[in-house]
């Protein structure tokens, strides 16, 4: 079914194959997991990867970027091994040696995205590529891959940052949206029920500029 995305995948050479069969491609699948994009020191911006499969994975010499349509920003030093379900991060002092020359980049904290892209000893891209676009973070707060019960991916920000290990989970409260009556009896009424998950009381408004509420 040529309308199904599961039956599609890229070409696994530069710029396809036409008129004869698409080799298959063997590289195994390495995600973006988390990253830290708004950091003060003694942080600094960082980019996590981790290997989803039962065996390890060598992902020297794939590149990353803070930009899909210029993939060879930064080139992973050879070898670097991720164990079978295990973690590798690289920080700005891997992508970022000269700051402002390029190809070193930072991950901006208004947004923007990072990509993973395979590579070869020759520099050439081969077939694989994760990544995503984030949004403005907050400071110290990272994105991390989370996975839902539907089988969405998502990237929210984290409940704490673990580079290096499992993903914390989403960072919930401390208000959230806990109830809602969308289509009530005739006399009823539509309401949305808030609820703070702490222990302290939640002003609905800027600390700082109360006139801006929530």
């Amino acid at each position: 079914d040529p309308d199904d995305p599961a039956n599609w995948r890229p070409s696994s050479a530069i710029a396809g194959s036409p008129g004869r069969d698409d080799a298959a491609t063997n590289i195994p699948a390495i995600f973006v997991n988390e990253v830290l994009t708004h950091t003060d020191p003694p942080l600094l911006d960082s980019i996590e990867l981790h290997n989803p499969n039962a065996f390890a994975v060598d992902v020297g010499l794939w590149f990353l970027t803070d930009r899909r349509t210029t993939p060879k920003k930064f080139q992973i030093p050879s070898p670097t091994v991720i164990p079978a379900g295990g973690f590798v991060w690289f920080d700005e002092d891997d992508f970022n040696p000269n700051p402002g020359v390029s190809p070193s980049f930072t991950l901006s904290s208004y947004g923007e995205e990072v990509y993973l892209y395979s590579g070869d000893a020759a520099g050439n891209l081969t077939g694989y590529s994760h990544g995503f676009t984030f949004g403005a973070a907050a400071n110290g707060v990272a994105f991390g891959r989370h996975v839902t019960s539907t089988g969405d991916t998502h990237y929210p920000a984290q409940a704490a940052n673990t580079l290096g290990a499992a993903n914390a989970g989403p960072r919930v409260g401390p208000v959230v949206i806990n109830e809602i009556h969308y289509q009530p009896l005739p006399g009823d009424a539509e309401f949305v029920e808030l609820k703070n998950l702490t222990g302290d009381p939640v002003q609905l408004y800027n600390l700082d500029y109360p006139e801006l509420p929530w």
